[in-house]
Formats: structure tokens, sequence, C-alpha cells
């Protein structure tokens, strides 16, 4: 990778050539393998390139994310994808796990990139099939060493035999070389505008308009309600956020993003729902009910569900003569997440430190 200074680069973090990057059901199962990592002193695009490089997991920074900020962090045995996430909540970052590539960004891109890729490709799917096979044709989206974004866009347009408007937005930029997994033209597109905070119109003649994202960015899908009451399902607002759900004639409506989308489908489907939490007075609150369940468990289940590095003493824990199988009862409502671990905790003998994403516990 080259060095420039005082120039944005952005580029895939671990070049290597596409045909060696997990895709599909291999980079999911990848994502899902324990790994661990310790990191101190080295840069953001330092140890992202080489944990993509051991990993095989293709991963992107935004032009926006400052590549040399240096890094103190560690997870161990946890599911890489949950590792990731633990890196971005870190940096204060957003990720986004992208088609076949991880995605890191500001929050408010990485949380609606899925989405606007999802609309695009739907409005394309609707176009003549002579422009559609054009835009949604897959190719590797490779570029070299200072290349301009412009000069991608450009790219892209010659490729698909479209006229391209609005690139006057795209500020002069160099860019380190490229090389990332096969994508749609549509999903190349929308990764490269994306980076300026920009998507795309499409006409019927398949010229395309790049255009600002919008604030709101959203997609409706519908569910049979099947065997889930209605006031059930209605109360999943709470626990998701900024999800819209509706019940009307034995049907589920759903307004969110895919991500939203994805966890209605997990909780039709089953899957136990996260705490709910809420603002009040500037922080983030839940409200949560438990019955006598193994306190080993609820603590596992509440890490994985709010994204944390769980680290447990079960050496210490066993000494004390404390258990995880101790069952706990608690019911909470607009508890800090801090006030949550104590309830759950302390009737089983043992306490919590919550720092950077890292909960610990240890007996009291």
């Amino acid at each position: 990778m080259v060095a420039i200074v005082a120039i944005a680069l952005c580029s895939p973090i671990g070049t290597v050539r596409a045909a060696t990057w997990r895709t599909g059901g291999d980079l999911k199962k990848k994502l899902l393998t324990p790994a661990s990592v310790r990191w101190s002193g080295q840069t953001m695009r330092g140890a992202i390139t080489s944990l993509s490089r051991s990993s095989r997991v293709a991963m992107f920074l935004d032009r926006r994310v400052d590549s040399d900020q240096l890094l103190r962090l560690w997870f161990d045995d946890q599911p890489l994808r949950h590792g990731l996430e633990h890196i971005a909540k870190q940096q204060r970052l957003g990720v986004s796990f992208f088609e076949d590539l991880v995605y890191f960004g500001p929050r408010e891109t990485t949380g609606k990139i899925r989405t606007l890729a999802l609309l695009r490709k739907t409005e394309i799917g609707k176009l003549p099939a002579s422009v559609k096979t054009k835009l949604l044709a897959r190719r590797a989206l490779k570029w070299a060493d200072l290349t301009t974004p412009k000069e991608l866009l450009d790219d892209l347009a010659q490729q698909a035999g479209i006229q391209m408007t609005g690139t006057k937005q795209v500020p002069h930029d160099l860019w380190a070389a490229g090389d990332l997994p096969a994508m749609t033209w549509a999903d190349r597109l929308t990764l490269i505008a994306a980076a300026f905070d920009l998507t795309y119109a499409v006409a019927r003649d398949g010229s395309v308009r790049l255009v600002p994202i919008p604030e709101q960015v959203v997609t409706v899908k519908d569910y049979p309600l099947g065997r889930h009451r209605p006031e059930e399902v209605s109360g999943w607002e709470k626990t998701l956020g900024s999800v819209r759900i509706a019940v009307r004639d034995r049907r589920i409506f759903v307004r969110g993003r895919v991500e939203d989308q994805e966890l209605v489908a997990g909780l039709l489907q089953g899957k136990k729902p996260p705490p709910p939490k809420r603002k009040v007075g500037g922080r983030e609150v839940y409200s949560l009910k438990v019955k006598e369940t193994a306190v080993g468990k609820v603590i596992r289940d509440l890490a994985k569900q709010l994204n944390l590095e769980l680290r447990i003493d079960e050496d210490a824990i066993r000494k004390a003569g404390k258990s995880l199988d101790t069952p706990v009862s608690f019911q909470l409502d607009k508890a800090s997440i801090n006030e949550v671990f104590r309830a759950a905790l302390r009737p089983a003998g043992l306490t919590h430190t919550l720092r950077n994403g890292v909960l610990k516990i240890r007996p009291l």
C-alpha cells in the first residue's frame, strides 16, 4: 500500500487477488468461527490489513475513517463477526457486512448502505431486460494506486455503456490500489458513491444520476402473523428502535432497514429479542424480565445481544464457591446497562466491570 501525506486514502484492506477472498457460505462460516486478536500501538489500517489477509475476509475502510489512528484492543475466542463489531464500536465507527466484504465507515453510512443497495437493485429490476442485464452484471472491482473516484465512476459508466451525471458532487481524491470480490454493477456504484454521502437514481434508459443519500432509507416488507399475537408483534417496536410495525388482516407490515427486516424475520422464527432500550435524559435505558434462569446464560445472552466482549474469571468464581448455574430472577424498567448487570449478578454473588465494550465477570 502507498502512504501519501495530506491525501485521503480509501481502499479495501489486505489487498489480494479477488479469487482468494472468502465469499458466500464460506464467508458466513468464517465470520462465525472463533478468533482471538491482541493489538497495541498498531494503526487501524495495519491491524485490519493483517486480520483481513490472515482470515481472507475482504475489508474496506471508508475514506472518512482515520486509518492512521492507533489501536489498543483485544478480543479472545469470539466469533470473528463479533470481534469486527467490537473493533468498530471501540473506534466509534459503524460496520456493515455488505455483500462479500466488511465495510467500516461512519455509522450513518454503514447503517444505510445495505438498504440503499437493495432499493437500487429493486428499481433496476423493473427496467427493460437489456438495461437490467448490464446493471446487475457481477464483476470484481479493481483499481490501481492513485486512482481518483471520478475515474472509478467513469469506468463504471463505460462498463455499462450508460451516461452518468452528478459526478461534480464528488471531490478530487486519490485512492490506494483496490481489489474487491465480485459484486453487481449496482452494488459497486453503491459502495463508491456512499463514501461521498451519495446514492443514485436510474432512468428507464439506464442513465444514472448521482444524488444525496436521503435522511430516511427504509424498505417495506410484510410477513404472515402465524402463531404470534398482534400485541406481542407490535411490542417489538420498542425492542428494535427505529423499525415501524403494523398488523393488519393477519399480516405483519415492517418498515425499516434491511437489518431491521432480518431481526423481525429472526423473531418470527423464534429467536429471542434483545432487551428493549430507549433514551431517557440523554442515556440509554433497558427494560428486562428474567425468571429462574442460570446467571451464566443470562450474562452470555446479554453480552451477545449487546455486542460486548465477555470475559468470565471462572477459576476465581469456583474458588469463591460460586456458580454460573445459580438461577436468578429480576424485573427492571428504565434501568442503565450497569444496573441490569448488577441485578443479574449480585444474587449469585458475582460482580462486573464494563469498559470499552469489554464485560468482565468475577466473584464479589
